[in-house]
């Protein structure tokens, strides 16, 4: 095998992969993926090489090629060459880091909720017209992490709360983490925390108190599937939230219809 460090253009990728046989499917997300990494400036040069066998086979690294084509960049790549076609079923079988693992390896302390709370938050930010699912919703490791550097005390700050309020009662750390950084990004701070602590407990509300109406709906429903998604219970947040903080009644809470998000 011959190892070296090439810039790798797009149309080399594309040569490359006229001989890609045999290799799992390929998974457009990943692509997509990748390809927004290149093209902002996030592509990291690692030991992973790309694969290339004696008789010009892919072995390894189509998604990285496929990414290449797709962002028209060049980038810089570990190339190996006249591997042996064996080595094929050596290669991936590993099991491959979380973004809550690269987030660990920073010295985060909560860092899957921080990870999943990050996610969240960059849908309601690029897609709030969009169901949180499939290509649109994935946000790759390095991305999450340069969301995390960007603004570190705040979202330790916002997981930390979130995860309190989780040990209360039935929400979703990802979905009170992300309502608190949104409002926390917005300038916003009293508020959101008191309405998290009159939401955790419910005491001393009076009837059709927005929290309070909030609040049991949300015991009376938690069976139901969708109730227990991030991206509803951010909205039901959302929707609570700014009828306490005008001071509005409501007799009968009923979940947002989403998409669309609502407005902050």
């Amino acid at each position: 095998m011959i190892f070296t460090r090439v810039e790798m253009t797009p149309a080399w990728a594309s040569e490359i992969l006229t001989n890609n046989r045999n290799n799992r499917s390929v998974r457009p997300g990943m692509v997509k993926q990748i390809a927004a990494d290149i093209k902002g400036g996030r592509w990291q040069l690692t030991h992973q090489a790309i694969c290339i066998a004696v008789d010009g086979t892919l072995l390894d690294g189509q998604h990285r090629l496929l990414a290449i084509v797709e962002s028209d960049c060049t980038v810089p790549v570990h190339l190996a060459t006249n591997c042996p076609p064996e080595c094929f079923t050596a290669i991936d079988t590993g099991h491959s880091r979380t973004a809550g693992d690269i987030l660990k390896m920073e010295g985060v302390q909560n860092y899957v909720n921080i990870a999943a709370i990050i996610r969240i938050v960059h849908c309601y930010r690029t897609i709030p017209e969009l169901v949180w699912v499939g290509e649109g919703a994935r946000l790759s490791k390095q991305h999450i992490l340069d969301y995390y550097r960007g603004d570190a005390a705040t979202w330790d700050e916002v997981a930390y709360l979130a995860l309190a309020c989780h040990r209360e009662g039935n929400v979703l750390v990802s979905a009170v983490g992300a309502f608190l950084y949104l409002y926390f990004r917005n300038g916003d701070h009293h508020q959101p925390k008191e309405y998290l602590k009159l939401y955790c407990t419910g005491a001393m509300l009076p009837l059709h108190h927005p929290i309070l109406t909030f609040r049991n709906w949300q015991t009376a429903n938690w069976r139901v599937a969708s109730v227990k998604k991030a991206q509803t219970q951010l909205a039901c947040h959302i929707k609570a939230y700014k009828a306490y903080r005008s001071g509005i009644s409501i007799k009968t809470f009923r979940a947002p219809v989403v998409p669309p998000m609502p407005n902050l």
